[in-house]
């Protein structure tokens, strides 16, 4: 067999099978130009013995030099994986004077001393607003770069983002690198370099070439100073595009790993029904192919007797979910597969032993592209539409070139991008379906290839959980913005650990439950017990707010996909550190810590999230959260609270909630709430909106608007069709307590919109509605346009914060009826007591002054319920006092 395999090479180089269609190396080629055909420039030569190089301006911020290595002053154009375009039309100036050679761009002055060549290189910010100042070849790279991402945390605990960290000089998991990348710009604005030298090249067919580079050095300089934004842009147009993921993406995931047949799929699809629980994407793990090795790629049919079509195709049809399946692609092809001949025959195996055909997918153009033609094709004729590509097998499996010295050549990143442009090889750019994957991180240039699985949680804990907000964040520096985690479920005797991991699920990039063999087997005979698996397996209490929370955020769709395509249009992940919107703030760099001490992140444009990574104090079933507020004015979404920053908050968090703040003045569009069966509303197109206006009454006025793009959530036609989407706009102005707003789209479509303004005071408005514990009216967007007058100003008290009042006193209530203990509650002649039932029921109060437009009434409530809250909290402190300890 070893005789064989080192000479499937040659069988695959003479064989006259080949694929359909040469590869379109992305979705954005034909914009992608790696060859430069101006704005480049040879200095020296080796005739003149001097070391030629070559300078080429990419952007007023971003640069590439080169050393060449050969003797005929030839520089490397293939594209490589990390850096695809380098032609450029950017404004600049040259001049020479003497051995001195200067370029300029309206950012930077580069001067080169020619006989002296790149050690020369002086480069000086031309922005006197640039944090960047100066660089010269000797700095090297910035000493404060900031942590992008690694390959996995696969039996990985919290570990450094720092790629000097001694931790990478250990054995990796799974035999392969991190392939650890720091992001592309500095803390302090210091210019970074990212070396080039070594990461895989491409050939003209899209294939990676074996032929080492051309160069003996090759690197980009960002001289972006704290412009992060701007950085990633540019890194967005030499790197090329995220290609936007199927919508479905960015909704509700299931997966376990489990031996499940076609019955037990409808299973859990009904559970998910009954309990009014979103789903969008089903994964079927490793067990759903033939068990005769690990790797497989057919259908087992003792679970599926008529393979994965009849089970997979009604449930796309009828519900319109989403199918993926897990593939190890580790030993090759086995004799037992459906398609072995015909694998065979077009690779050019001898079969008459029935030996595996090895896997080859790196070594070999020809066999990695009948695999994917001949043997994974079919999986999708099936109508799976993606496959988590579950690589663990080493860097330098599979033909591939990868070890210590050069680790950029792995399986990981080739099978991720010959998966990402299957689709589009075989059918073409414009008329097809967008392809996805679930695979880990591969290196730089890996931000093409969506979406990211971070492995297997190693321990399920809660600095495992604390971890993955930081993660998810620093990735964004790199332009990888959808990384998925597990949400798993913790031991029985913690769910409120399973219910806080749901929770930061929901405001993930991805939110995918996982069991990977936890919660069954010999765990059942242990002390400890098999952890939780399903939602519906946490106290009902508890599954209550994790499915108020799966709900929450399938409603926040339109806000979530629109900031998706801003991440294909800007490569700004909407999931990012509090820095990248906040770069002049020293604090918002500490403002998400590996260790969760701190753990918060900016959610899009308009939100920052800080969700609870730590157990709730025993006795109070609060979690005590410390929040960085930044610059400007955030509206607390759930409790109406308003902030102004700069300020650090320490906040009491229930169970029930996540602090989540809005950018005063913003709009969040979300979709109305559902009830019943939720199945593939991910990729529903948005016909009913919700625009959430958060304001702050007091405040002299405001303004602002909200837009949701939408298209058909799976093909390409996004990319190359300019109306292949539609555009929906709320814009609206307050002042003095008017309210308008107007709705304007693109859309052929009605499109049926309200608006809902948080912390919402007083208004006679007839078409208004009211709900008091959210502190919220609604209006309808009659024929595009709504207003409103409000009761503000003069002696109308400010509702900011009542919602918060009216909960917290609510559950309060609630927990003390439990227990029999509500003050005025069980017994009679008690005039003085009941202050916080009172309070609690307050929201009645205002409804009913609202619905009879009592606007005194309304005001009147609204003024007393602080003073009633801090009488309510002095009668359960005296409560307290007099109920035994443990009772």
């Amino acid at each position: 067999t070893s005789m064989r395999l080192l000479a499937l090479p040659l069988i695959l180089a003479l064989t006259s099978w080949s694929p359909a269609l040469s590869l379109k190396y992305e979705i954005d080629d034909a914009t992608l130009n790696p060859l430069c055909t101006k704005n480049c420039y040879t200095l020296g030569s080796s005739d003149e013995g001097v070391t030629p190089i070559r300078v080429t301006v990419l952007t007023p911020n971003l640069l590439r030099f080169e050393t060449a290595t050969n003797t005929n002053d030839s520089f490397e154009d293939r594209p490589s994986l990390a850096f695809q375009n380098r032609d450029s039309d950017v404004a600049h100036t040259v001049k020479e004077s003497g051995d001195t050679w200067q370029l300029t761009t309206s950012s930077v002055v580069v001067s080169i001393t020619k006989s002296i060549g790149l050690k020369s290189v002086q480069v000086t910010s031309a922005d006197t607003s640039s944090a960047f100042e100066s660089w010269s070849y000797a700095d090297g790279d910035a000493p404060d770069r900031l942590p992008g991402t690694i390959r996995t945390l696969d039996q990985t605990g919290p570990i450094p983002l720092d790629c000097s960290d001694p931790a990478y000089e250990q054995d990796p998991p799974q035999g392969e690198s991190y392939h650890c990348t720091m992001g592309l710009f500095s803390k302090s604005g210091s210019a970074v370099v990212v070396d080039d030298v070594g990461t895989p090249l491409v050939d003209a067919g899209g294939f990676w070439s074996s032929e080492p580079s051309s160069d003996s050095e090759d690197f980009y300089l960002f001289t972006h100073g704290k412009d992060y934004k701007g950085a990633l842009k540019d890194y967005r147009f030499v790197g090329g595009a995220m290609p936007l993921p199927p919508r479905p993406a960015l909704g509700i995931w299931f997966t376990r790993w489990v031996n499940y047949n076609a019955f037990d799929v409808d299973g859990i699809v009904r559970e998910y029904a009954e309990r009014s629980i979103p789903l969008d994407i089903f994964v079927l793990d490793m067990n759903w192919h033939k068990k005769d090795d690990w790797t497989g790629y057919s259908w087992d049919e003792r679970l599926f007797p008529y393979g994965g079509a009849e089970a997979i195709k009604p449930l796309k049809e009828k519900l319109n979910l989403r199918f993926g399946v897990n593939i190890h692609d580790d030993t090759g092809v086995g004799h037992w597969e459906d398609k072995y001949e015909e694998f065979a025959k077009a690779v050019g195996w001898d079969t008459s032993k029935n030996e595996t055909v090895p896997f080859l997918s790196c070594g070999d153009e020809t066999y990695a592209y009948a695999l994917e033609d001949v043997v994974m094709k079919p999986l999708r004729e099936d109508g799976v539409d993606f496959f988590w590509i579950d690589w663990q097998q080493g860097q330098g499996e599979g033909g591939c070139l990868g070890d210590d010295l050069n680790p950029s050549y792995n399986p990981t990143i080739q099978l991720n991008k010959l998966r990402i442009t299957d689709e589009i090889r075989n059918n073409g750019a414009d008329g097809s379906d967008r392809s996805m994957i679930l695979a880990r991180w591969g290196g730089l240039g890996n931000h093409r290839y969506q979406v990211g699985f971070s492995g297997d949680v190693d321990q399920v804990q809660w600095d495992r959980l604390a971890y993955q907000p930081y993660f998810s964040s620093t990735a964004a520096n790199v332009g990888f913005g959808l990384w998925s985690h597990d949400l798993v479920g913790a031991q029985a005797d913690d769910p409120e650990l399973f219910l806080r991991w749901l929770q930061w699920g929901a405001f993930s990039s991805i939110f995918r439950t996982h069991d990977r063999g936890m919660s069954s087997g010999g765990c059942a005979d242990t002390d400890e017990g098999c952890n939780l698996l399903h939602i519906w397996d946490l106290p009902q209490d508890m599954f209550v707010v994790a499915r108020d929370f799966i709900q929450l955020r399938s409603s926040l769709m339109p806000y979530i996909y629109t900031a998706t395509k801003q991440m294909h249009d800007t490569l700004l992940s909407f999931l990012r550190p509090m820095y990248l919107d906040f770069p002049d703030s020293s604090d918002a760099f500490s403002a998400c810590t590996a260790d969760g001490s701190m753990s918060q992140y900016m959610f899009g444009d308009s939100m920052f999230i800080a969700p609870v990574v730590s157990p709730s104090n025993a006795t109070t079933g609060l979690a005590e959260k410390s929040v960085w507020v930044p610059p400007g004015e955030w509206v607390d979404q759930e409790t109406g609270d308003v902030y102004s920053g700069p300020a650090s908050v320490t906040l009491s968090v229930p169970l029930s909630s996540v602090p989540r703040f809005s950018r005063l003045g913003s709009v969040i569009p979300t979709s109305p709430p559902r009830t019943g069966a939720q199945f593939g509303s991910a990729l529903e197109p948005p016909t009913s909106l919700v625009f959430n206006v958060y304001l702050s009454p007091s405040s002299p006025s405001l303004s602002g608007s909200g837009e949701v793009y939408s298209d058909d959530g799976e093909t390409n036609a996004y990319y190359f069709t300019d109306d292949a989407h539609t555009i929906t706009t709320l814009s609206y102005t307050y002042e003095s307590g008017k309210f308008d707003a107007k709705l304007t789209t693109t859309s052929s479509s009605p499109i049926k919109a309200t608006v809902k303004v948080h912390n919402c005071p007083f208004t006679a408005s007839p078409s208004a509605t009211f709900s008091a514990p959210t502190m919220t009216c609604s209006i309808p967007l009659s024929s595009g346009s709504a207003s409103a007058t409000f009761s503000v100003g003069g002696s109308a008290p400010s509702v900011a914060g009542l919602a918060g009042v009216l909960s917290r006193a609510n559950k309060a209530k609630s927990m003390l009826d439990e227990a029999q203990l509500t003050p005025g509650s069980m017994t009679g002649g008690q005039a003085s007591a009941a202050k916080l039932s009172r309070v609690a029921s307050l929201c009645a109060v205002l409804e009913h002054a609202f619905s009879t437009g009592d606007g005194a009434a309304f005001d009147g409530a609204v003024g007393g319920a602080r003073g009633m809250m801090e009488e309510a909290k002095a009668e359960v402190a005296d409560l307290l006092e007099t109920v035994d300890e443990g009772e």
